[in-house]
């Protein structure tokens, strides 16, 4: 059985477009520049794509051996995880507690005492610099302190919850359930970490339930858990 041919089209002229192809009005419409007054200020918002869910597989996080074996626990049967991951453990890094300063103040404590001990001595006879040593020796041991407490804190998004898991003599879950779960809040901070905040009502009044505190990549994970859970 043939087909008929393809009918053929010529196109015999051509001219400027009369009205606007978002309007279709022709009142404010510019031919020769094909701009239109009405509709060239309205503002076309990029089309937001959400990210694609995978469910992780708990047995292959990347988490030392007690807190995998803890989330593995934690988690339901029927219980899909989206999302894991802990602190930054550096957010920010401030002059006095950076300890590579104190490695400057050791070695210019040993070039002073073995090249010019005479000045050395004129010098650290003077109480204001141990002050300073000091001060720069507690706020490392304080910041190494806040890095050991991070390290204790595993964070989870899953298709029923979000949790904050704790290690230390015991393990401490805490649970946000996806029915309870209210406004999702994100603090920004240095080089992409950041905050998730995540609220819940009591007696029709939101407060704060659970935070993700220095978390990498803050506005992925934000992007996960709207996905999931539409907050």
């Amino acid at each position: 059985m043939s087909t008929a041919p393809a009918p053929q089209f010529r196109i015999r002229s051509e001219r400027p477009p009369e009205r606007c192809e978002v309007c279709h009005q022709a009142d404010r419409f510019d031919p020769e520049t094909g701009a239109c007054g009405r509709c060239q200020q309205l503002l076309v918002r990029p089309l937001q794509i959400p990210p694609v869910l995978t469910v992780l597989d708990p047995t292959r996080i990347d988490l030392p051996h007690q807190q995998r074996n803890g989330l593995q626990a934690a988690l339901n049967v029927d219980e899909d995880l989206f999302w894991c991951g802990k602190p930054v453990l550096e957010v920010e890094e401030k002059v006095v507690t950076n300890p590579r300063w104190l490695l400057v103040f050791a070695g210019v404590v040993c070039f002073s005492v073995f090249v010019i001990p005479d000045m050395a001595l004129a010098a650290f006879s003077n109480p204001l610099l141990w002050y300073l040593f000091l001060f720069a020796l507690i706020s490392n041991f304080g910041s190494f302190l806040i890095a050991k407490r991070k390290e204790r804190f595993v964070y989870a998004v899953t298709n029923q919850r979000v949790l904050v898991l704790s290690f230390g003599r015991c393990i401490t879950v805490q649970t946000l359930w996806k029915d309870n779960l209210g406004r999702v809040s994100r603090v920004p901070k240095e080089k992409g970490a950041g905050d998730l905040v995540f609220q819940t009502r009591i007696a029709g009044v939101p407060v704060p339930a659970l935070t993700f505190s220095d978390i990498p990549d803050v506005c992925e994970v934000e992007n996960i858990v709207r996905t999931v859970f539409r907050a």
